[in-house]
């Protein structure tokens, strides 16, 4: 959840009062607890300080400078709910505030926010959505906002169907995310990646029937069978793109051993890689010198500091069982693995963390990987271990 930057003037307005030695404020109250909850991920809390901030507020005749601001902030956490009805009133009561110099809030801001709580099946909500992202962008200084609107329109609007809409939200959270912290790096892969997956729905959209009969798994065909059809290779530059800017923070490792949210990002951008450059390579299809597709789709983090790490040689054996079901429907799919291996290159812990095509693929590698073992590789360095967590893509293909 990215905190919209108009809590942190509150803050300043709400607080500055108790610094002073003045008796307590249950406006100020409410809206600590509110804070409190946003950080640590507990939006139904959340929910309940801020309207408790908010109908305090409105009692008291000398908070009336906060109300607009305390109204966005339960509009904000109502959407991040998924409640976007109750979103509304609230998101209404601070448009109608925001022209006042005193009100906290910029107008354009809350123009995004009604707009997303107004979205609905069949009316032309998407599209001024769309249009107030857009004011909203080229204004500047709205980044969190915009990105946030952008990617509840661009998964809404996958949800509907409606691609070109949901390419173009998609696009327009790339564009907002140039931060360098870790949080704008995750937000920029994560927009970067669902580029990628709707551009693959658009393609297959536009595909002949014997391609297009489903969009997730992926369709198979060699390039005799294509009929014309040129796939967009396209795709790929911005999954590449998403595993680049994440490969970083991935290579660091959480204090608990648990999986980060980077390594998880990295996952889903090289498994959905994997699947559609498998997919290229049946069709005949060259992915081309200007696209923007190398990059190493293994994870390595060593077992402790100053560690020089081994190549790893993964041996899959037993293979994974192509699904039958997904076999006779012609479909490709890929995973990505995370292995835990010992000093002797044994398997300790292993489990699938992304998959593109199904669960039927991610079972079929759960049902064997933690059999597997690694070898040093033959790049590998004299005096290297092979204590390690590495991350492997498995990809499931037609032999011919």
């Amino acid at each position: 959840m990215r905190f919209p930057q108009f809590a942190l003037l509150l803050v300043a307005i709400l607080v500055a009062p108790a610094a002073a030695q003045q008796p307590a404020n249950p406006v100020t109250s409410h809206y600590r607890a509110y804070r409190a909850a946003l950080e640590r991920g507990d939006l139904a809390t959340a929910d309940t300080e801020a309207t408790a901030a908010l109908e305090t507020a409105q009692l008291d005749p000398h908070s009336t400078g906060t109300v607009a601001a305390l109204a966005m902030n339960v509009a904000l956490v109502r959407l991040s709910e998924g409640h976007r009805a109750q979103a509304l009133s609230p998101a209404q009561l601070a448009a109608s505030l925001a022209g006042n110099t005193s009100s906290h809030v910029d107008p354009l801001a809350v123009d995004i926010a009604v707009k997303r709580a107004a979205l609905q099946v069949g009316d032309q909500s998407e599209a001024q959505l769309l249009a107030a992202l857009n004011a909203a962008h080229e204004h500047g200084g709205l980044d969190e906002y915009v990105y946030d609107g952008a990617a509840d329109l661009g998964a809404w609007a996958v949800t509907q169907n409606h691609l070109p809409v949901a390419l173009e939200a998609w696009r327009l959270a790339v564009a907002t995310s140039s931060g360098s912290t870790d949080a704008d790096i995750l937000s920029k892969a994560h927009a970067l990646i669902e580029v990628g997956i709707t551009m693959f729905y658009i393609d297959v959209a536009q595909a002949p029937p014997s391609l297009s009969h489903q969009s997730q798994p992926l369709p198979l065909a060699s390039g005799s069978d294509a009929g014309g059809y040129h796939p967009n290779v396209g795709i790929l530059t911005p999954l590449a793109e998403a595993a680049r800017i994440t490969r970083p923070l991935a290579m660091r490792a959480s204090s608990d051993g648990r999986m980060t949210d980077a390594q998880l990002q990295f996952s889903r951008a090289s498994a959905f890689y994997s699947a559609e450059l498998s997919l290229l390579s049946l069709m005949n299809v060259d992915p081309g010198e200007g696209t923007e597709t190398s990059f190493s789709r293994y994870l390595m983090l060593p077992a402790h500091a100053g560690q020089t790490a081994c190549f790893p040689r993964v041996i899959p054996q037993p293979m994974p069982r192509f699904p039958p079901h997904e076999r006779n429907q012609s479909q490709v799919g890929a995973v990505m693995t995370r292995l835990v291996i010992d000093d002797s290159g044994r398997v300790t812990n292993a489990q699938v963390v992304a998959t593109v095509g199904g669960d039927a693929f991610a079972r079929s590698v759960n049902a064997v990987v933690s059999r597997w073992r690694v070898e040093r590789g033959s790049s590998s360095v004299g005096g290297c271990e092979m204590g390690m967590v590495l991350f492997a893509p498995v990809t499931f293909r037609f032999a011919g």
